[in-house]
């Protein structure tokens, strides 16, 4: 059990961050959280009401409100002292197509998955900075973020903007114990049951066999796998990792080949 360790988990009332919430409650932490939309807030703190306040902090947050989101960070400081672990969870979708796509989609988008992190997780470093130990944060991106999809310019976007944050951060953080790292995670959530519902008609209709890179775990089996994956030891700084349920993977660089154009007809 982690007794005396924090762990601050943005989006911590639905799918992927309800299951992290739970998970790190269950094996000792004490937990900061939030959501935008009070109903969230108060269903996550009728479910976990034999918790105390002093183990589970949970509040009504818009994260696109910088200054907020600097003032909770400082609040779960004064109130637990330390923060240990952070997970940057929070997301929205809204697909279409890129010459379809307005820019308020694109903005709402860009806005709550990446331009977001910026005020909470600055207060969240210069916290951890202070702390002696060992510290570990992670940014949810996605397999969007990392090859494309369709549809999803913005929310691609941003997903790899976590990316490249995420790696910057583990270069200014490893002199300080703080260790960085990207997670993609596949579960079945409120985001992905729309697009499994699609893929399960279209192989319905075509006779085709589910593909395996949809067949994906629970909310409560990735948050298990993060968890593992937060205090293990050895777990390194700047990677990528793919959680699909309870199956941790890492991602490799691609390798850089020589790239020759052949002379073209004119």
């Amino acid at each position: 059990m982690n007794m005396n360790k924090v762990a601050l988990i943005t989006g911590g009332t639905k799918g992927i961050g309800r299951g992290l919430v739970e998970t790190y409650l269950l094996n000792g932490y004490s937990v900061a959280t939030f959501s935008s939309e009070k109903i969230n807030t108060e269903s996550l703190r009728e479910t976990y009401v034999d918790f105390p306040e002093d183990k589970l902090h949970v509040k009504t947050l818009d994260i696109r409100n910088e200054d907020l989101s600097r003032k909770f960070v400082r609040e779960v400081i004064e109130k637990f002292g330390r923060i240990d672990t952070y997970i940057f969870n929070a997301g929205i979708c809204q697909d279409k197509s890129f010459g379809k796509m307005t820019g308020k989609e694109w903005t709402e988008v860009i806005s709550v998955n990446f331009t977001s992190a910026f005020g909470m997780t600055q207060e969240v470093f210069r916290q951890m900075k202070k702390q002696t130990g060992r510290k570990t944060i992670f940014f949810m991106t996605s397999l969007s973020g990392l090859e494309g999809s369709f549809g999803q310019a913005n929310y691609a976007g941003s997903k790899a903007g976590l990316i490249g944050l995420s790696k910057s951060l583990a270069i200014e953080g490893k002199k300080y114990e703080i260790e960085v790292n990207a997670i993609s995670p596949a579960a079945l959530t409120d985001m992905t049951s729309p697009i499994i519902e699609k893929i399960t008609q279209n192989c319905k209709n075509t006779g085709e066999l589910f593909p395996d890179d949809w067949k994906i775990g629970s909310p409560k089996e990735v948050a298990q796998s993060i968890y593992e994956l937060s205090n293990y030891s050895k777990l390194g700084t700047g990677k990528i990792f793919s959680l699909n349920g309870l199956k941790i993977e890492v991602y490799k660089p691609n390798a850089k080949v020589s790239f020759s154009m052949e002379k073209e007809n004119d």
